[in-house]
């Protein structure tokens, strides 16, 4: 009985042999929602505090 030290995954036309020992995948963050949160925390909170840093201007 051999079995190989990979497993074939198959994208499209593309075969691909995947090594890994590590099984299941990770699950990742929204990074969309990541970047529309910080943006609006500039918009609300950020620029005002810029704004109160260099008025009045000197």
């Amino acid at each position: 009985m051999n079995k190989k030290p990979y497993r074939e995954i198959v994208r499209g036309k593309a075969v691909r042999r995947d090594y890994s020992k590590v099984s299941g995948t990770l699950e990742l963050p929204n990074l969309v929602e990541i970047q529309t949160e910080s943006y609006r925390w500039f918009e609300e909170e950020g620029i005002r505090e810029v704004f109160e840093e260099i008025y009045p201007i000197q």
